[in-house]
């Protein structure tokens, strides 16, 4: 007896080339647009970090500088400055004299250390306070 079913030939009809070409061409953008934009917040990510060493490394070099000399106070002002750093960080010291500080009404200084990079949508800022006898951290 014959049978006259029509065998099925090996590969891709048409109708399945453009199925899966139109499925190519959503999921690779959407892949590629995703691994971008996960690489770019590792990016600030990491500007982010370096940004909060280097404020943390300065105000530690104040810090220090006022435990090591007993009259840090006359020349706590050589500390503010603005100074450029590697891979476009900017770094600034802002020294300001407090007069008649709190209820006690004492002499202070407000250390502000800044820092910055074009990629980063918030500085990075540390405060402290000091007078003659103690320290206030904000």
């Amino acid at each position: 007896m014959l049978t006259r079913f029509k065998q099925r030939e090996e590969g891709l009809t048409l109708i399945e080339l453009v199925v899966v070409l139109v499925l190519i061409g959503i999921i690779f953008p959407t892949f590629f647009s995703l691994a971008g934009m996960a690489s770019v917040k590792a990016a600030k990510f990491l500007r982010s970090q370096q940004a909060q060493y280097l404020a943390e490394s300065k105000m530690e070099e104040i810090i220090g500088f006022r435990k090591l000399n007993w009259d840090w106070y006359k020349s706590i002002e050589k500390f503010e400055k603005t100074e450029t750093l590697d891979d476009d960080f900017t770094r600034s010291v802002k020294v300001e004299k407090i007069k008649n500080w709190g209820k006690a009404q004492i002499e202070g200084w407000q250390v502000t250390v800044t820092v910055s990079h074009p990629v980063l949508e918030e500085n990075v800022t540390l405060s402290i306070r000091f007078s003659k006898y103690y320290e206030i951290k904000e």
